[in-house]
């Protein structure tokens, strides 16, 4: 049985309906109470996804509550590793910031229930296709992020640019609150009732909204995180593109499955003569510049911002990596790479960055 790694930041914030979706899915859940001082886990091998709860403190807060420097690193490696992750509030709020985006203050605080608009980018969508084109949902956070290059924004809402979005067709954030039952709301407004104080906002009407809003928003809800629990699990799973591309450590040997093969490297690797390697084509120029290499050196502390770095070289050199896509329309593909890294290298981020390009085949 797969099991689930879930951190949850604040006693009232908990999984809510996404428990009850997993035990549906027989999915086992290994929760994290973080603010119980229980530890963060260091690796994802022996989870199957990762859920990253919301919770009151802000990604900016990492020195009072050292565990969200430790979620954000846990956050990088599932990235790595394509690990379905789903980050709710907070966790959106810290995925978004794994991914390279800035966390910043909102104009005001988004409390309560609110329209949310889903964007054309979400009726193709694995989670959110065919789901009603907008709904209130449960809101309350006052931090925003902008879009991480490399993600599709999925939802907004009047008052937040970005209310969802996904990476790589297996990690999603989502900022308002779906995993909601009565019983955490009232938790909320009872935790956190000075904010609505400050908000001047009446906790009565928010209790009266979820009479009205809760029912549709759980049926929504349940699709979307059941969805979401299928990407761990691969069952009845419609994957968001039909592009198969691979990454493969360059000194493996040759396999007929590997379809069409392409050096991605700025450099030839050493020891190796050409027609060992049975290459389409060597696309040196889709590599990441000399001065990018360089400055990465493989340094895990600096993984975030060389995806970041590199996804912009290659918004500038479609002409590099075209090929690809060329040959991805017409069956597999396999981009080879040389570093020892095989989980954070450049293959890696090429073939992200390409599969959000995907309709430009």
């Amino acid at each position: 049985m797969t099991t689930v790694c879930a951190i949850e930041h604040a006693a009232c914030e908990t999984l809510g309906i996404i428990a009850e979706v997993l035990k549906e899915e027989g999915i086992r859940i290994k929760r994290v109470r973080s603010h119980r001082g229980e530890p963060i886990p260091q690796h994802t091998a022996e989870f199957g996804g990762l859920i990253v709860m919301g919770g009151p403190m802000g990604v900016h807060e990492q020195d009072r509550y050292p565990f969200l420097r430790q979620e954000l690193r846990l956050l990088e490696r599932a990235l790595c590793e394509t690990k379905p992750i789903l980050g709710i509030c907070l966790g959106s709020q810290l995925l978004a910031a794994a991914l390279g985006s800035t966390v910043r203050k909102g104009i005001q605080k988004e409390i309560g229930w609110h329209t949310v608009t889903l964007a054309r980018s979400a009726a193709h969508d694995t989670l959110w296709s065919g789901l009603a084109a907008s709904f209130t949902a449960y809101h309350w956070h006052g931090d925003i992020f902008d879009l991480a290059r490399g993600c599709r924004g999925l939802a907004w809402s009047e008052s937040t640019d970005c209310q969802a979005f996904s990476h790589s067709g297996s990690a999603y954030g989502i900022l308002f609150h779906m995993e909601v039952t009565e019983k955490i709301i009232g938790g909320m407004i009872k935790k956190f009732r000075r904010e609505l104080e400050e908000a001047r906002l009446d906790p009565c009407a928010i209790l009266a909204g979820a009479r009205d809003s809760l029912p549709q928003l759980q049926r929504i809800g349940k699709t979307v995180f059941r969805r979401w629990a299928r990407l761990v699990t691969g069952r009845d799973l419609q994957k968001p593109s039909a592009l198969q591309i691979t990454v493969k450590r360059v000194y493996e040997a040759p396999d007929p499955e590997d379809g069409t093969r392409f050096l991605v490297d700025r450099l030839w690797p050493r020891g190796l003569k050409k027609e060992s390697l049975q290459l389409a084509g060597w696309l040196k120029e889709a590599a990441p510049s000399n001065e990018l290499r360089q400055w990465f050196h493989h340094d895990f502390a600096k993984w975030a911002e060389f995806r970041h770095r590199y996804f912009a070289e290659l918004d500038g050199c479609s002409e590099a990596w075209q090929p690809i896509l060329r040959a991805a329309a017409g069956g597999p593909v396999c981009l080879l790479f040389s570093a020892q890294d095989t989980v954070r290298n450049n293959a890696v981020v090429l073939r992200e960055y390409l599969m959000t390009r995907a309709n430009d085949v």
